[in-house]
C-alpha cells in the first residue's frame, strides 16, 4: 500500500466533542496508579494503554477528544498529580506516520 507522505491540512477525524486526539501523560513512576485512578474518575470512556517507561517517568497514552483536555487536566490537578509531560497530538496525524 502507497500512503502519501504528507495529508492535507483540512482532514481531521472530528465529532461533536471536537477533534479526536491521542494525550500522552508522563508522570513519576511512583504517580502512574494515581494517575490510572484519576483517569478513571472522569466521565468519558477513556483506555489509557501503558507505554514503556522513559528516563523522564512512566507513560500513559489514549485517545480523547479536543474537549475533554480541559477536565482531564482538572482531574489530574485535583488528584495532586503534576504531570511532566502531557502531550496532545491529532489522531490523524498519529495515523499518517
Amino acid at each position: 500500500m502507497v500512503r502519501p507522505n504528507y495529508l492535507p491540512i483540512t482532514n481531521s477525524l472530528a465529532g461533536r466533542d471536537g477533534e479526536l486526539l491521542v494525550i500522552r501523560i508522563t508522570v513519576e513512576p511512583r504517580a502512574l496508579e494515581q494517575l490510572l485512578e484519576s483517569l478513571a474518575e472522569t466521565s468519558f470512556h477513556i483506555n489509557p494503554q501503558l507505554l514503556p517507561n522513559t528516563p523522564q517517568g512512566a507513560r500513559v497514552e489514549f485517545a480523547a477528544y479536543e474537549s475533554w483536555i480541559g477536565p482531564i487536566r482538572e482531574g489530574l490537578k485535583r488528584n495532586g498529580l503534576e504531570p511532566i509531560e502531557f502531550e496532545a497530538t491529532r489522531m490523524i496525524t498519529k495515523l499518517a506516520s
